[in-house]
């Protein structure tokens, strides 16, 4: 028998989410916190319940932003690929990264800003991956962006080579920043072997 109350981690550990989102006229609202604040009283923007993926379309709730399940998985998936040198992980990570990019606020902008990092990857099919693949992401989740600068950066991601030399596929990727408020990831010096 299914059970009615209210959800929890299962794991034990942390704190037990209770809100539940709840459609009112024109916006969605969680029962059991204020207005405009998401579970565990983290401030947010209301959300549909519904989402769109790749495979179809699912219902449940849409997770608020800096929601701790979010922040984990995102922390989780930037652990994993820290200097791993494995395509297939490399490439899951992105569509991790694209996916993630639907939550707004701070996760939003943590999870660009890993994505942008993967236009400079080492591994030209890595950038090549990441720039398709955040194509798509931009047009499936185009609110994540201004209406302005969607055309313009869709023109880049689509226009660059991006298995080209990294100083020039560096330069485009900064551009790229620029458009999406990101800021520019800076090169870090190799330390000198004596």
């Amino acid at each position: 028998m299914p059970s009615t109350g209210p959800p929890s981690r299962g794991d034990g550990g942390g704190a037990v989410c209770t809100a539940v989102p709840v459609q009112g006229p024109g916006q969605a609202t969680w029962r059991g916190v204020p207005q405009g604040r998401g579970p565990q009283g983290v401030p947010c923007r209301p959300h549909s319940t519904s989402t769109s993926t790749s495979t179809g379309t699912s219902t449940g709730p849409v997770l608020p932003c800096s929601h701790p399940f979010c922040v984990r998985l995102l922390a989780l998936c930037k652990a994993e690929i820290h200097k791993s040198k494995d395509v297939q992980k490399l490439r899951s990570s992105i569509a991790v990264f694209c996916g993630m990019v639907q939550f707004p606020g701070g996760v939003r902008r943590k999870v660009l800003l890993q994505l942008l990092l993967l236009l400079c990857h080492p591994f030209p099919v890595i950038r090549k991956t990441t720039a398709s693949q955040l194509y798509e992401m931009l047009l499936t989740y185009g609110d994540t962006v201004g209406v302005g600068v969607l055309d313009e950066v869709t023109a880049v991601l689509s226009g660059t080579a991006w298995d080209e030399e990294l100083p020039l596929v560096r330069a485009q990727r900064n551009h790229l920043c620029d458009l999406l408020g990101v800021p520019r990831p800076q090169l870090v010096p190799k330390p000198a072997v004596h």
